[in-house]
Order: structure tokens, then sequence, then C-alpha cells
């Protein structure tokens, strides 16, 4: 490496000899010493020459360069890139009226459409002398930065670093401070997402303490819920056992169907649960392809209008698809999620009287209002935590009064709009108790009005009226009902529908 150094010196030496005793010399090359990516923006550094004041930036994305910058200095940041995106750079300098450029270099930008993003939170809890960290993983890190503060949005230095997603901090913690975490995710490459959104817990207090607290701080009067268990759907006749159903929808003769998702189909069963048919066909995922009409990659989210046509979203086709009740295709819907977003995916789908769809938009964090071929006629949210801001919704349902009720995810929380998209109020917020969840998913309006929420890590489900006050809990220690990982629900005819994924089964619930 010494020797290489010193080569490319004499090289600049010799060179500036040459334009020494010629005044019509060519000038040096500009050298690109490196463009690599960090926190979502290339970085470009390279040499400067002596009596040069101005630095050509030119990018190339497709097929001709094109200037992005002009400067006096020996580096820039290009800021507007897209994850998956290859960028080649060069640098150039105006001699003589001549333009005369470095070397090329390539970079190309992690991710894919939905990008090398900073990490998700999934909860902060203290446990005896310990903080635990836990976060969603991130796709293509190999680690993780944990940043620690005691002041809430400044002064975060590192504390630790985790190869999986949680993190156990034992580092210099003080009884009764209150500690602000941030993270970051690196890929093989060592390059580094920007900064995750804040968390922050108070450690100090015994595990007794915060339970006393939590308690005094969530005592609610729970009222019981007078249920009684039909029967339960686990099997399709020859299509055999259920692989994490997602969603449930039940039409004007009481036909039952359900989203089969990793078997890639719709499954439908007669009112007492015997199986009738099957909807639409799995097949294999090809980059680029448009897939046939009435084929499956991932089912997902159901809906049966007023003339029984059952709506299928597929969260890796990016559309959804309409069938007649036995299952004939009858039309695609494709929605044009706008420049610069990801494809739609579709988790949550409710179709009003006059053919509109309202949707969650989950990877570009909103939810959409559309026409009844897809076209956006409303648009609402952006990603973060304040109203009317999203971090990946789920599900919605629009209740009798025509408000739209969205479950926030990473949030932990209930968000309520009008047809407009003006914000009413939300509830919830991050928990293990009532009234409060862990992740929430699935959401549904009972014939009185209330409001349910399953919550698919705290493996619970839960009432709130209207203003969003919590009712009742099932799933509890004390509840007699055990559920893994519910998320679609369904109130309709006296019955109660529970989508019960990880168990692989729809429990059908008598009320009252």
């Amino acid at each position: 490496m010494k020797s290489s150094i010193t080569v490319v010196r004499l090289g600049v030496l010799v060179l500036a000899a040459t334009v020494a005793f010629s005044a019509h010399a060519q000038a040096d090359s500009p050298t690109l010493v490196a463009a690599f990516f960090v926190k979502g923006k290339v970085g470009l550094k390279w040499q400067k020459i002596e009596g040069v004041t101005e630095y050509i930036v030119y990018r190339k994305a497709d097929a001709d360069f094109v200037s992005i910058a002009t400067t006096d200095e020996d580096h820039h940041f290009d800021v507007d890139v897209a994850p998956g995106a290859t960028y080649q750079y060069k640098i150039a300098i105006v001699e003589g009226g001549v333009e005369v450029f470095s070397a090329e270099k390539s970079v190309t930008i992690p991710g894919d459409a939905g990008g090398f993003v900073p990490p998700t939170w999934v909860g902060l809890r203290v446990d005896g002398e310990r903080v635990m960290l836990r976060w969603d993983p991130v796709p293509g890190a190999v680690a993780y930065n944990i940043f620690r503060s005691t002041t809430p949005g400044a002064d975060f230095e590192v504390v630790g670093n985790a190869q999986g997603a949680r993190y156990v901090d034992r580092t210099n913690l003080e009884k009764g401070t209150t500690y602000y975490y941030v993270l970051s995710a690196l890929n093989a490459e060592f390059e580094e997402t920007e900064l995750s959104a804040e968390e922050s817990v108070r450690f100090g207090i015994s595990l007794a303490e915060q339970e006393a607290m939590l308690a005094e701080q969530n005592r609610v009067e729970l009222e019981p819920v007078a249920l009684r268990q039909l029967f339960k759907i686990n099997q399709a006749g020859s299509a055999g056992a259920m692989n994490q159903p997602a969603d449930i929808a039940v039409n004007s003769q009481g036909a039952i169907y359900v989203t089969d998702t990793l078997n890639g189909i719709v499954q439908c069963f007669d009112p007492s649960g015997k199986y009738s048919h099957t909807v639409g066909e799995k097949i294999a995922a090809v980059e680029g392809m448009d897939y046939e009409d009435g084929g499956f990659l991932f089912p997902f989210t159901l809906f049966i209008d007023g003339k029984d046509e059952v709506y299928v979203s597929d969260v890796k086709r990016n559309d959804i698809q309409v069938f007649s009740p036995d299952g004939r295709f009858l039309r695609r819907i494709r929605v044009d999620t706008g420049s610069g977003n990801v494809a739609l995916r579709p988790n949550g789908m409710h179709v009003l009287d006059d053919g509109r769809l309202v949707l969650t938009d989950t990877g570009n964090h909103r939810f959409l209002i559309t026409d009844k071929n897809g076209a956006i006629q409303l648009s609402v949210g952006t990603r973060g935590d304040e109203e009317g801001q999203f971090n990946f919704p789920d599900e919605l349902t629009v209740t009798p009064s025509g408000k739209i009720c969205v479950v926030d995810v990473i949030n932990c929380r209930v968000q309520v709009f009008d047809m407009e998209g003006k914000f009413l109020n939300s509830f919830g917020e991050v928990g293990q108790s009532a009234g409060t969840f862990a992740r929430p998913k699935g959401i549904a309006v009972d014939e009185s009005g209330r409001i349910w929420v399953s919550d698919s890590m705290a493996n619970m489900i839960q009432s709130f009226t209207p203003e969003g006050e919590v009712r009742s809990a099932l799933g509890t220690l004390e509840d007699e009902w055990a559920f893994s990982s519910p998320r679609g629900m369904l109130f309709k005819d006296g019955r109660f529908y529970v989508v019960n994924r990880l168990q692989n089964e729809v429990i059908v619930l008598a009320v009252g």
C-alpha cells in the first residue's frame, strides 16, 4: 500500500511539472477517491486540485450522465437516491472551456422497494437491574447499534450493539433516571440506516412496584362477555389443514370464507363449518410477472359486499381480486400508489355501499379511499407517531355511523377518522394490560357498536366503546378463552368469528 501511494504522488508531480513548462497542456484529471452509501445518502470524496475552484458532480442512473451539483468543496452528498438502485458517479472540472472527467465509481443502494430502513421498536421494559430492549428485525441487517441518552432527542451515545433484534442494557444504570434509546441497523457492507424513533423507560423501580403502579393506572372494571363455542374450523376437505389463516368474511347466506394464507387459497364453508369449495389457486412468485386471474401469492384480507361478491387482497401480488360466491373470478383492482411510493400492500379493506374501497396502504403508512376501479380519491397519513400518522397500519373497519377505524400497529393504537379523512380520536398505547396493546392487528365492530381489537403478541381480544374506553378482554389469565396470534374477526347474526392464526383455525362463538 505504501509503494502504491508513492507511485500516485510521483505521477502527480510529473504531470504538474509538465503543466508548468507548457501553457497549453491538459489539466490534471480529478481523482474520485470514494463513493459510498451511508445513512440514506451517497457520499462522494475527491482530491482537490490546486487552482481549481469548481467541481461538477455527474450521476448516471439510466442511460446518460446528468450534472447534479456544482461545488468548491472536495466532497458531496447525494440524498436523492432510491432503495435497490445502482448509480454511477464522476467528477468534472473545466479547463479552457472543456470538461475534464475523473474515472467513474458505482454505488448500489441497499434494500428493495421497501428500502433499508431504520428498526422499529417492539418495546422496552425494566427487569431487575437491567433494561430489556426489543425491536423488529430489519431485512438485510447483520447488526444493530444501540444508542442511549438521559436527554430526550439529544446527546445520544452508543451503549452497545447486537446481532439479533434484542439487547440487554446493564451499563451504569442509575435508579430513578429516565433513559432514552434509539437504534440503527447495519448491513454486511457496514452501511448504516438513519436512527429509529425514540423510546424511553424509567429505571430503578422494582418489578413489584411497577406492577402495582400499572395496576393502579389501569384499574378498570371489565365486563364479562357471554360467549359459547359452537365449533372450530381447521380442515378444508381434500385441501387438508389450513395453514396460518388471516381473515374471515360471511355472506348473506351464512357461507363462511377464510383466507388460507400460507396455502395460497381462500376456503369456503357452509354455516355449520362444513367445507364447501375453494376459491382461487396458489401460484409461484416470479419477478416482473403479470399474474393470471384467480391466482394467489399471499391472500390476506377479505370483504363481502352487498351482492355477496368476495373481495380478496393479496399483499404480495399488490392487488385485490373479486370473485362470485361460487369462486368464479370477476375482476381485478389495481391501485397506483404514486411516484416515490412502494406498491400497494392492502392489509386492511372495507367496501362501501357505493363500491368505493377504503384500504390501508401499509408500506406507505397511510389509508386510502379509492373509486371502485382503484383510482385514489383520498390519501391520509405519513410515517410517524403524531395524530394522523401511522407506523405500518394493518386492518381497518368502517362503523355504521361512517367512522374509519385504523389499527396503527407499531404505534400500538387505533386511530379514528371521518369519511373526509379528518382525525377524530385515538385510543390505546404500548402495554400488556387492559386498554393497552402489544401488537394490535385485527378490528371489528359488534352489533351494539363496540369496537373489538385483536392483539397478536398479547394473544388477547379487547372491546372498546366508540370513545375508546376499554370494556372487556378475552384471553387474559382469568379468562377461559386462549388465543394464539388472533387476527381477523367478525360479528354477524349473533355469532362471533375469530381467526386463531397460529393454531390454524377459526373459532365460531355464539354471543349471549
